[in-house]
């Protein structure tokens, strides 16, 4: 049995490192490049609103700590979920970092940092299976970070124009689909975890790639390939966010009708 408090004080210890981190990572960027006293400080209410937010949601789920299918409740956060706790973490620091990119030299800093944070995006879930140490708040944390991380990064770049309204469409279309699915089956079934496919993952994942590439093209403006390489990646992926939305709505159907024979 689980000592009471112990994973609270442990997901409060995790979340608390993680947000200390992003705020002297943003602060060391902010000093190398001379930032605004007024950056700084909107940088950092953001982030203590955003991280405050986030805690109270995850110790209001503290009790879904535990991995499955044992329902083993977990002493303290594992490996896997502080790498998912981690993505949520960066939010602000991705944020901040794009809308200075058009006027700071900080292009670097933050194609390697959205890197890493990707990565992530694929090192949580082979850890959790590896240990097995598969949990239900990390299902949770996992698709909301895609969400989360996603939806910042794609307004960002159809603001800078980095990505055609059309494709920003296709995404905005994934999302809702899931929103309104999950909505209508909750309603049907009470509350479910989302469950993520193998194409639903791996649309995310392509989509992350092609965002990489895009900051990186930001590097080489002007270069004939990195354009050409860009339009081809942006239709492939898009065609890959139809083909995960087709298969969203499959899922939900099948999910409807199995709730409405009950």
């Amino acid at each position: 049995m689980r000592p009471k408090g112990s994973i609270a004080a442990s997901i409060l210890l995790t979340w608390g490192l993680l947000f200390l981190f992003q705020c002297l990572f943003f602060s060391a960027i902010a000093l190398r490049y001379s930032f605004r006293l007024a950056m700084e400080l909107s940088f950092l209410a953001t982030a203590t609103v955003y991280h405050l937010v986030m805690l109270g949601l995850l110790l209001q789920r503290k009790d879904q700590f535990q991995i499955e299918p044992e329902g083993i409740p977990l002493q303290r956060v594992n490996p896997a979920n502080i790498l998912t706790m981690t993505r949520l973490s960066s939010l602000p620091t991705i944020a901040f970092l794009i809308l200075l990119a058009r006027d700071r030299p900080v292009l670097i800093i933050l194609l390697v940092f959205v890197t890493i944070i990707f990565l992530t995006d694929l090192l949580d879930g082979a850890l959790s299976r590896s240990t097995h140490q598969v949990t239900k708040i990390g299902k949770v944390m996992d698709s909301f970070s895609d969400y989360l991380v996603l939806g910042v990064i794609s307004i960002a770049f159809l603001a800078y124009r980095l990505i055609p309204a059309w494709f920003f469409a296709a995404i905005v279309a994934r999302s809702l689909t899931m929103i309104v699915g999950m909505t209508l089956l909750t309603r049907r079934r009470g509350f479910l975890r989302p469950e993520t496919s193998f194409i639903g993952k791996a649309s995310i994942f392509a989509v992350m790639v092609l965002y990489a590439f895009e900051i990186l093209t930001l590097l080489v403006t002007g270069s004939r390939w990195t354009e050409v390489v860009g339009r081809v990646l942006e239709y492939a992926v898009g065609i890959f966010l139809v083909v995960s939305i087709v298969d969203k709505l499959v899922y939900f159907g099948t999910q409807m009708k199995a709730a409405s024979k009950k």
